[in-house]
């Protein structure tokens, strides 16, 4: 129970630190120049744009899924599979259910299984690549707003 707990509070970590939160996608694209300060340029903009460039590593991965339909296919039937199986109450003797985290580790090979036969690894790996990259150059070539900045000096003052 103690290490469901430790995963619950990572996600919610996680959470709180920004990763669910998109900024305007109007302002995402708004302006591209060429870095003057490249360390300084890719911080900032991966501090204010985080949540940005996780939608658009998920967006790629979704479509290289969608060219392959076997593959999207085994990656729908894999995350029922998971979301079934932590939703099930399985119990090993009477009374001694299993945990969440002992049925991630149980359904975890058993996904990666099915998605390695239906080729879906390389169509997720080619998608988060291509989704990377972009949110790289994006990293590099949009230029910090003044609200980026000031998110960004807020962010080292809480660390």
């Amino acid at each position: 129970a103690a290490s469901d707990d430790n995963i619950l509070e990572g996600i919610g970590n996680l959470l709180a630190e920004g990763w669910n939160e998109c900024k305007p996608w109007s302002e995402f694209i708004a302006e591209f120049k060429p870095p003057s300060n490249l360390d300084e340029r890719v911080r900032t903009n991966f501090m204010y744009y985080r949540g940005n460039y996780c939608v658009v590593t998920l967006a790629f991965v979704f479509f290289a899924l969608c060219i392959h339909p076997p593959s999207l296919l085994a990656f729908i039937f894999s995350a029922l599979g998971i979301f079934a199986l932590l939703s099930a109450k399985i119990e090993q003797s009477p009374g001694n259910v299993i945990s969440p985290s002992q049925k991630l580790v149980g359904s975890i090979p058993v996904a990666i299984l099915v998605m390695v036969s239906a080729g879906a690894t390389f169509w997720i790996l080619y998608g988060s690549l291509i989704g990377l990259l972009i949110s790289l150059m994006h990293m590099v070539f949009r230029s910090r707003t003044l609200k980026s900045r000031w998110n960004t000096i807020l962010e080292e003052f809480k660390r």
